[in-house]
């Protein structure tokens, strides 16, 4: 059954059309049935009552009116059901409106989810081996409200993990339990026979709603019915991984047709189960080693034991592994394929069986009198020496020999260690490169070849990289291996773009019998040296230690740089003297002296606009000199600033500089310039010279005059005149100043200035220096001027842009009656005019290097 409730906008109420009630029904779409009524049957007649208009004041939809339809029957097959909906409305005057109509179409509830409560699997330690049997118990409950249920199908997967937390791969869709890692999908699930379950044939356990207690299945279980299962038959296998991880979903099929199945458990119950084995622990009989042979070749042993109270000093007794197998025979000879422990495991038993002490030799005539002593084994010795030690009492007696089943507790093992060098590697070394149109993409082939029947068989090959010759000739100059190789793991670094093939031989004990590969570092006109090394490695159970081989022969590979040489933009200035002289940089990070492949070259080309030749010249970079030329047109090489030790890097610098001294200044030139590499790759850089000179004119803004109560008359420009070029020419700058012929010097007592015939002021006498003013703190007539000079009535500022001061705020005029000055830090580049009195005219103007100018007017 399904509820459906429809709704629609409640009519006005207004008095002749207000509704006083409606009706309505629905129709199973598809079906040849009538409209059923959704209304009340008259309790005397067979007509309907309809539905009264009332309205609600907790109705939460005030503005609708609405009707429910409680008893919609949804078929379990096909499990949806389309209806269309019916509304009619009767007014007050019992008339009938159309019917309203809307189709819906109305599906049942989706299957319950399954939720797994908990899980784990239980792994037993089979005692030998690493494949342990486990068991899988989970708890599971399941809505049995909605329908009744005919099974419960089970996913599950098993996976490798690292760790507890390890996340588990991508699950699929298909159903059943795998019993082991990578095994088959066998299909599972709980049947229900009624409100019984059972899995496999056997009985599934119901629990109550807490999960603390069995109850019989169905009604005493609530409507959520919570179950424990327990599937047997996991084969979980530990030798690779020592924690091992399983998912776990289940989904419900309903019993009713058409048999609907649910979804798997939203989110998969994740478990893990850790090696559970736990093996008693084997003690192996150790051989202690003696020290590296010395000088003279023998081993030492270093003999220690515990002190006997009241003893005057030990006798020390030695026999040999060759003796006492000798006496005692029937045991396992020696052989390289058994180890010490194993050779000294047939010693004791030998010594326990039959402690001979014929078989043993006093080593020293008198007494030891410390509890310990160092002792030489003989050169070349490889058997295992056997010593027993017994105190010595006041008597002259010695303490008892060994015997019983441990007598061989009292031996103490020594054996001398064996260097295992292999021999050393050869290299073959080759630049490989793609074909065009490729990229070249350099790189290094590299095939490393071992002897492993001439020494030690080869564990580990180490590569060596170094690109300054010097440190080649020795391996432990050139630094930590590129590459580590052994016969089962690769390790590659810092050379992530290097590929390694190690090839083996030996089946039971393998080792590296070549190793080829590419190594690619990045590109250079520097020599790359490789050598190569073989390890052999430790085998404490037959007393070997591992050793480096002597390295291979250096071998040496030039690998180029991947693109091109490069080559900077030309850029043109003024060279400084004769305006029609031109000076070009450029820069370069090509290598200045010869590469082991030959020379860099550079070639320069400059041609007038009428096809004659400026300049031709292709030299080798290490060939250009380091000066310019004092004559006529060249290129030479730019020396870098001295550094602080005072030396020059002028031999490593890529900086470079033409000068160009053309005849007339109306010369346009065409300039080409080439660099080509050993491998005859160019890059190359052309640009043109127009006629005229080559130095841009400078910016320089109009000038915006305002005034400042208190500070005075203020006059402001721009330019972005540096104040030298890149030759070191000067830039100047020019200014010139009228000013108001009533007021020139307004610090001045205008009575005491004199006059001229016309009542102007008599500028002429301050020029000539011979003004004179009597009772003023002025005597000097530089106060009066400061910067200026005084020309004409027309006071002059004439020099270098960099003699123009910079202030950081607006100064106060002193004596003087004009200031020039710029601003500071990054506004230096605008200028200031301060004035005591106004200007009528004013005139500023920025000369290059080479005489040409900028300038701009101002008049009042």
């Amino acid at each position: 059954m399904a509820s459906i409730r429809s709704s629609w906008e409640r009519f006005p109420q207004t008095e002749l059309t207000s509704v006083a009630s409606f009706a309505a029904a629905r129709h199973t779409l598809g079906k040849p049935d009538r409209a059923e009524a959704l209304l009340q049957t008259r309790m005397l007649t067979k007509g309907y009552c309809p539905i009264i208009n009332t309205r609600s004041a907790q109705d939460p939809e005030p503005t609708r009116q609405s009707h429910t339809d409680a008893s919609l029957l949804i078929p379990p097959d096909p499990g949806k059901v389309l209806v269309d909906y019916a509304i009619s409305t009767q007014n007050i005057f019992g008339l009938w409106s159309g019917w309203s109509e809307k189709p819906i179409e109305v599906s049942q509830p989706a299957p319950a989810n399954v939720q797994i409560l908990s899980a784990e699997l239980i792994v037993t330690d089979p005692g030998a081996g690493s494949l342990c049997p486990a068991s899988l118990r989970f708890e599971f409950s399941v809505d049995w409200r909605i329908r009744s249920i005919a099974k419960i199908e089970l996913h599950s997967r098993l996976f490798a993990a690292v760790t507890r937390q390890t996340e588990p791969p991508a699950a699929n869709d298909n159903q059943g339990i795998q019993y082991k890692l990578g095994g088959a999908i066998t299909p599972i699930a709980i049947q229900f026979n009624g409100d019984i379950p059972t899995l496999n044939g056997q009985p599934v356990t119901a629990l109550n709603a807490e999960g603390d207690e069995e109850v019989t299945p169905g009604d005493a279980q609530s409507s959520s019915r919570r179950y424990r299962v327990t599937i047997p038959g996991f084969e979980l296998e530990y030798a690779s991984s020592a924690h091992i991880g399983l998912t776990l979903q289940a989904r419900v099929v309903e019993a009713i047709a058409n048999y609907r199945t649910g979804a798997w458990s939203p989110s998969p119950k994740i478990i893990y189960a850790s090696d559970p084995r736990a093996r008693p622990t084997l003690v192996v009989d150790l051989v202690r080693l003696a020290s590296l042979p010395d000088a003279a070749g023998e081993c030492h042993a270093h003999l220690d034991w515990a002190a006997v109270p009241s003893a005057l000093g030990y006798a020390i007794y030695e026999s040999t592994e060759t003796r006492l197998l000798t006496s005692h025979p029937g045991y396992p000879q020696p052989s390289p394929e058994r180890s010490l422990s194993q050779r000294l495991t047939t010693l004791k038993q030998a010594f326990n069986a039959q402690p001979l002490r014929r078989d043993f030799t006093r080593r020293n005539a008198e007494l030891v009198s410390s509890n310990h002593l160092d002792v030489s084994l003989p050169r070349g010795s490889q058997d295992i020496h056997l010593y027993v030690i017994l105190p010595v009492m006041a008597g002259g007696t010695e303490g008892p020999w060994p015997s019983g089943a441990d007598a061989s507790k009292a031996l103490i093992p020594y054996a001398a260690p064996r260097i295992a060098q292999p021999a050393p590697p050869t290299i073959e070394l080759q630049l490989l490169q793609d074909k065009a149109p490729a990229a070249a993409n350099f790189r290094a082939r590299l095939r490393i070849a071992t002897r492993g029947d001439a020494g030690a068989r080869p564990k580990r090959i180490d590569i060596h990289r170094v690109r300054v010759d010097d440190a080649a000739r020795q391996l432990d100059s050139m630094g930590p291996p590129i590459a580590s190789l052994t016969a089962s793991l690769t390790t590659s670094l810092p050379t992530p773009t290097a590929q390694w093939q190690v090839d083996t031989a030996g089946n039971a004990q393998p080792w590296i019998s070549q190793v080829i590969g590419t190594d690619q570092p990045e590109g250079s006109w520097r020599t790359v040296w490789y050598r190569a090394v073989a390890w052999s490695e430790d085998d404490a159970q037959r007393g070997i230690l591992k050793s480096r081989s002597l390295p291979s022969p250096a071998v040496s590979v030039v690998i180029p740089p991947a693109t091109g040489p490069d080559l900077s933009p030309l850029s043109q200035s003024s060279a400084g003297g004769d305006p029609a002289w031109v000076l070009i940089n450029f820069s370069s990070l090509a290598p200045i002296a010869p590469t082991p492949l030959g020379p860099h070259i550079l070639s320069i080309e400059v041609r007038k606009a009428d096809g004659s030749s400026l300049l031709e010249q292709q030299l080798p970079l290490h060939q250009l000199p380091s000066t310019q030329p004092a004559s006529g047109s060249g290129v030479w090489r730019i020396a870098a600033p001295a550094s602080s030790s005072g030396s020059s890097s002028a031999s490593s610098t890529g900086r470079y500089g033409i000068i160009l001294r053309r005849a007339s200044i109306n010369d346009a030139l065409s300039v080409n310039v080439r660099i080509t590499d050993p491998l005859q790759r160019i890059a190359e850089q052309v640009i043109n010279i127009a006629a005229g000179s080559t130095t841009p004119l400078p910016s320089l803004s109009r000038i915006d005059a305002f005034s400042i109560v208190g500070r005075g008359h203020i006059y402001s420009f721009s330019t972005d005149a540096p104040d030298r070029d890149a030759n070191g020419g000067i830039y100047r700058i020019h200014v010139a100043a009228v000013a108001k012929a009533d007021s020139p010097f307004p610090q001045l007592d205008p009575k005491r200035v004199p006059k001229t015939a016309t009542g102007g002021i008599a500028l002429k006498s301050i020029e000539q220096g011979s003004l004179k003013i009597e009772g003023t703190n002025i005597p000097d007539l530089k106060k009066l001027l400061g910067q200026f000079t005084l020309k004409k009535g027309v006071f002059i500022f004439e020099g270098p842009l960099s003699t123009v001061k910079k202030q950081p705020k607006t100064p106060t005029l002193g004596n003087e009656s004009l200031l020039l000055y710029r601003q500071s830090a990054d506004r230096d580049n605008n200028f200031i005019l301060l004035a005591k009195a106004g200007l009528s005219s004013l005139l500023v103007r920025i000369t290059t290097p080479d005489g040409r100018s900028v300038e701009q007017r101002w008049k009042a």
